[in-house]
């Protein structure tokens, strides 16, 4: 873990490593509706800062 880290070790050479993770549906649901976008007081979209909240809740 200590040589990805550092930069020693690079994620595509390690073949039992896959880069992506997956994530559970947020704790309590989607605050608003899945099928409008951010701006229009949906869940869909570009969020802003607001990504790091919605991410708290699914990991």
């Amino acid at each position: 873990a200590e040589a990805i880290l550092d930069g020693k070790i690079k994620f595509h050479k390690i073949s039992w490593l896959k880069p992506y993770f997956r994530l559970h549906p947020p704790k309590k649901g989607f605050k608003r509706s899945t099928k409008r976008p951010w701006r229009d007081k949906g869940e869909l979209g570009y969020r802003g800062a607001y990504i790091n909240e919605l991410l708290r809740r699914m990991i």
